[in-house]
């Protein structure tokens, strides 16, 4: 997961000095971190604010050579439950950002950009949304009878399915165990993330501050001595 996310944050309009990742763990220099009011305590993707609000300093962040030793979740509810919340800040983060006018914005960070972190903060919250709808109705096209899926629908997904294919080719992850059975599946538990993101929508009403923690350690027993070590460098 982490080889494919550090893809396509460098692909995003090649390496644009906008940064609103919330899958790694991020490194700050304090005095910049207290230039820009430091952490926002009510967020639960701090990391992704922290970016646009670096990104509208005049700072640059970049990330430390792979690979990272970051654990993805491993059980659904463990998934569905980090979804969620990076669901919910980034809904967080959007409504904090677009409250300045867009000609502001584009005068302190730039066109390029604020056209970056408009894709990122809204393609990442609609597509968990309608990724479950458009794969239902995607399926119900091709089983009930007389229907058939257009073929926009079906291009889409192939052009979906190819992109993710290659940011797999080019992290260089097929070289790690099991890459090829997640290659493969990953397509079928995509649309899980509507889930995630019914349960964000929903917290964000009832608790928007709750942090569904993320259980790691799960699979350190498996890592090398030799890994390890590199982990703790």
């Amino acid at each position: 997961m982490f080889h494919l996310a550090r893809v396509a944050e460098n692909a995003l309009f090649w390496q644009s000095e906008i940064w609103c990742a919330c899958y790694i763990s991020p490194h700050f220099d304090r005095a910049a971190l207290e230039k820009v009011g430091g952490w926002d305590p009510y967020n639960v993707t701090e990391d992704a604010d922290l970016g646009l609000r670096f990104a509208a300093a005049g700072y640059r962040v970049g990330h430390i050579s792979p690979p990272t030793f970051e654990e993805a979740p491993i059980g659904l509810r463990q998934w569905i439950g980090q979804r969620s919340r990076w669901v919910k800040g980034f809904i967080q983060t959007a409504g904090v950002f677009f409250r300045a006018s867009p000609a502001s914005r584009i005068r302190v960070m730039g066109l390029k950009n604020y056209i970056s972190a408009v894709l990122l903060l809204s393609g990442s919250v609609l597509s968990a949304v309608f990724h479950g709808p458009f794969a239902l109705w995607l399926v119900a096209q091709a089983m009930l009878p007389g229907l058939t899926p257009p073929s926009e629908a079906i291009i889409l997904c192939l052009t979906g399915f190819s992109v993710h294919i290659l940011s797999v080719v080019m992290s260089g992850a097929l070289a790690s165990a099991g890459a090829i059975r997640a290659l493969i599946t990953a397509p079928f538990y995509w649309p899980l993330q509507t889930i995630a993101a019914g349960k964000a929508i929903y917290e964000l009403i009832v608790r928007p501050f709750y942090w569904d923690k993320t259980q790691h350690g799960v699979s350190v027993k498996s890592l090398s001595r030799k890994q390890l070590r590199t982990a703790k460098v």
